[in-house]
């Protein structure tokens, strides 16, 4: 990991104090992303994207920021509750398999704190009742899929 370590963490492969202060970032870039797009989207609606190539880029940078942000909190959240082991070796991104790692009384708790967020861009994407599992196993390859989306 980048950067000097904030103190002591509970895991010595994960300086996790360093990683939450990143993931408020991630966070904020993300929401400003996403409320980007939502804007271009009620704006030109889907044939706006076509036509115009910088809000299909905030579209693929939102995607990526979101989505890098979930793995980095998913390794973060191991890294809390595991502190013998290095979240680094779990070796995916994908989202699912990182939920599915956790404890599950920590799932539970993460469950509970999505229902507590506001809903960013359209509400329909999530359905009557968010479900923190299912948005991950929807979105889970997202990262890796959406990095290369110009090739």
């Amino acid at each position: 990991m980048t950067g000097q370590p904030q103190g002591p963490s509970v895991n010595p492969h994960w300086d996790v104090s360093f990683a939450l202060k990143q993931l408020r970032g991630l966070q904020s870039a993300g929401k400003l992303l996403v409320e980007e797009v939502d804007r271009h989207f009620t704006q030109m609606g889907d044939r706006g994207f076509a036509a115009h190539p910088e809000a299909r880029g905030k579209a693929t940078a939102a995607v990526m920021v979101v989505s890098y942000a979930a793995e980095f909190a998913l390794k973060t959240l191991y890294a809390q509750t595991h502190p013998r082991e290095n979240p680094k070796n779990l070796g995916t991104h994908d989202l699912a398999a990182l939920f599915d790692k956790l404890d599950s009384a920590i799932q539970a708790r993460a469950q509970a704190y999505l229902e507590t967020l506001p809903v960013l861009g359209n509400p329909d994407w999530l359905g009557d009742q968010p479900n923190l599992r299912r948005i991950l196993e929807e979105d889970r390859g997202n990262f890796v899929e959406w990095r290369y989306v110009p090739e």
